[in-house]
């Protein structure tokens, strides 16, 4: 099965391992999204999706914010290692992207809160894939940025 969106929308993967590749495989599934750049620490990663995927006008960079700064994407995707999701994830926001960030989007209150103040909401776009239907469903959350209070209250610590 492939989904359909109204409008083509250009994405960034980085982190180009085993989420990066799955990441990767889901969007090449959904017409009217366009894979326009991998980013991996090793270059070679990168490379090597852009070949898997037959993807032959993608960009490849070694290193995100030289990509952020060298061109512009509607969402970021980021696969990388658990410690490098929020970091990468803010200099997407500040560059204009939506993300779709790999859980956990932060490891520390401390990180969730420097996300939430490039945002008033967190976007969660889950890719749930069916591989016995081979299909593909995007799900779209918002869910409000919780304050402090909120917070310390939920985890019983007033």
């Amino acid at each position: 099965g492939e989904i359909t969106m109204n409008k083509t929308l250009t994405y960034a993967v980085v982190g180009c391992g085993s989420f990066g590749n799955e990441h990767t495989n889901a969007l090449t599934l959904i017409q009217g999204a366009e894979i326009t750049a991998f980013c991996d620490k090793h270059i070679e990663q990168a490379e090597k999706l852009k070949e898997k995927y037959n993807l032959e006008n993608a960009i490849c960079f070694a290193d995100y914010n030289e990509m952020l700064s060298k061109m512009k994407f509607d969402v970021v995707v980021v696969a990388t290692s658990d410690k490098e999701h929020c970091e990468i994830a803010i200099a997407a926001m500040k560059a204009g992207s939506h993300v779709m960030c790999e859980k956990p989007m932060a490891k520390t209150y401390k990180e969730a809160q420097a996300a939430g103040q490039i945002l008033n909401y967190v976007c969660i776009l889950p890719i749930f894939m069916s591989y016995l239907e081979f299909t593909v469903t995007t799900t779209y959350y918002f869910i409000p940025i919780l304050n402090e209070d909120e917070i310390l209250e939920m985890l019983g610590e007033d």
